[in-house]
């Protein structure tokens, strides 16, 4: 006698009942495909937020009229890099950065640092929203997240930390190092090349987008505390004290940053 004629009629019947019924759900199958689904288009944001890049190409703009410098201003150029620190004609401590062109000692153009912290800062938010978009985040989380990179960016340009600042003067920017010592940061170098090509030559933003998303990615959890104390007179005993210290205090730190600027030095300079 076969398995099958050994069963009773309820036997029989159960398994009758039972094959009508719809086939069992393979719930391991089923998130595997849900989790391949896309998103709603409303669920994620994927493209850069017009309104967040024109902001900070506003307030990049602002900062430039203090932090770039300009003739009769004289220049020391780096030995390796396409980078110069300024020495102040007027009686104003402190070098100042600039970026220069290439194998010259001509200083980047205030249109050259606007076109391409433009092109650099749209870039940058296409690409990371792509990464979000892969990663599945919602679009609030992007949102917050563009605004965030773009503030790392503008502080690695302006005020790094335990680094010479890319343009103009940050707490770093007082030392009396020659400037083939001065510290300067992976980020920073990054940055220097990127800026210091022509505008109007289809500059590349690539691997400048690369490198820097990953350097934001392994940035510390908790911004480091900045330890370097506000600049002081070098010669506390001297007879430029109180030149100097009349200077000092024209000093400026309007946001952590955008580093030191002197709010009096370009007052009637330019802007364009």
């Amino acid at each position: 006698m076969s398995y099958s004629d050994g069963l009773s009629s309820s036997e029989h019947e159960m398994d009758d009942s039972d094959s009508s019924k719809a086939p069992r759900i393979d719930y391991f199958d089923y998130f595997a495909r849900q989790k391949l689904m896309p998103l709603p288009e409303d669920e994620y944001y994927h493209k850069p937020n017009p309104d967040v890049v024109e902001e900070f190409y506003t307030q990049f703009s602002r900062m430039l009229k203090y932090k770039t410098t300009g003739y009769p201003e004289n220049v020391e150029r780096h030995k390796e890099l396409p980078f110069g620190l300024v020495t102040h004609a007027f009686p104003y401590p402190g070098r100042p950065s600039e970026v220069l062109l290439p194998d010259s000692d001509v200083r980047q153009s205030i249109l050259g640092w606007k076109t391409l912290y433009k092109k650099l800062i749209t870039s940058l938010s296409e690409r990371h929203g792509k990464d979000y978009k892969l990663a599945r985040l919602m679009k609030y989380d992007y949102g917050m997240e563009q605004i965030n990179l773009l503030n790392w960016l503008d502080k690695e340009i302006f005020a790094p930390y335990q680094s010479r600042p890319v343009l103009g003067l940050s707490r770093y920017s007082f030392g009396s190092e020659s400037i083939d010592d001065i510290v300067l940061k992976p980020t920073q170098i990054e940055l220097i090349k990127y800026f210091s090509q022509y505008h109007h030559s289809n500059p590349k933003t690539e691997p400048t987008v690369s490198n820097l998303l990953k350097a934001y990615k392994e940035r510390p959890e908790i911004p480091p505390v900045e330890t370097m104390p506000m600049p002081r007179p070098s010669q506390p005993d001297s007879k430029y004290d109180e030149v100097e210290l009349d200077h000092l205090s024209r000093l400026v730190e309007h946001s952590p940053k955008f580093g030191l600027y002197y709010n009096d030095k370009h007052h009637n300079r330019p802007f364009f």
